[in-house]
């Protein structure tokens, strides 16, 4: 569960905005995963944008 290979730190992925795993506290955008806090940095204009997150999670369905 508490794997420590996940980083401190990653590129923000395409995904990421509909990911269930995403938090924004005080304009810091973090991920809580595996019980972890991993922050998420912008994507660096010289690499490609990532789109997909290994760890991405489907939101719920909004209750009608």
């Amino acid at each position: 569960m508490n794997d420590p290979k996940l980083p401190m730190a990653k590129v923000r992925s395409t995904s990421c905005q509909n990911c269930d795993r995403l938090t924004e506290i005080e304009g810091e955008q973090l991920c809580f995963r595996d019980g972890r806090i991993i922050r998420l940095v912008p994507a660096d204009d010289e690499k490609p944008h990532p789109l997909l997150c290994e760890g991405w999670r489907k939101n719920p369905p909004a209750n009608k």
